[in-house]
């Protein structure tokens, strides 16, 4: 199974944008890029470099 059609209409949809930045926000959408998230570490103590992390406390992680 491809997804070579899928692939063929976008193309046809980016190629008929009205506009450069049209075409960009229907390939962001498309590709996915506007939902990235970027994880956070949030160390208690981020100059403790002797600490090995396998020793560590678990560290909290927050979500942008």
């Amino acid at each position: 199974m491809t997804r070579r059609a899928e692939q063929i209409r976008l193309a046809g949809a980016i190629e008929r944008a009205p506009s450069d930045e049209a075409a960009g926000q229907i390939w962001e959408t498309a590709a996915g890029a506007l939902l990235d998230r970027h994880l956070l570490l949030v160390p208690e103590s981020a100059d403790d470099h002797g600490l090995c992390w396998f020793d560590a406390p678990a560290a909290g992680i927050g979500a942008s």
